[in-house]
């Protein structure tokens, strides 16, 4: 949310008089809203979230130890590991994308819509 030249322009103090323009009035009013400011990073969270929707989910690492041997037709056992990893059925994946994307969508037009009751 800074202009071109840098963050010069959002941190110094506004200085505008009677010839100010009307594009450089709200160019300063969009760098220093707080509304328009928080709207941009909801925005940007839900963008975050679009590929996070389409992964699969984490692996379970399992760990676990006998306090005594226990015999199996194979030998004595003295722990288990284990390690599964679940899988979404077909094209659950693609719908939780779809519905990240739709809702990024849906707080870009917030974004959007804060920006023009602003200006």
């Amino acid at each position: 949310m800074h202009d071109e030249r840098g963050d010069a322009l959002a941190d110094s103090p506004a200085e505008f008089d009677d010839g100010s323009d009307l594009e450089a009035l709200l160019a300063y009013a969009r760098a220093h809203n707080p509304g328009l400011q928080a709207a941009f990073l909801r925005w940007k969270e839900a963008l975050e979230r679009i590929p996070q929707a389409d992964s699969l989910p984490n692996p379970r690492l399992s760990f676990g130890a006998y306090l005594s041997e226990v015999e199996t037709r194979t030998g004595p056992m003295q722990g288990r590991i284990g390690l599964t990893q679940p899988l979404p059925w077909f094209g659950k994946r693609e719908l939780k994308d779809d519905v990240a994307f739709e809702a990024a969508e849906a707080s870009r037009e917030m974004l959007e819509a804060t920006r023009l009751e602003l200006e």
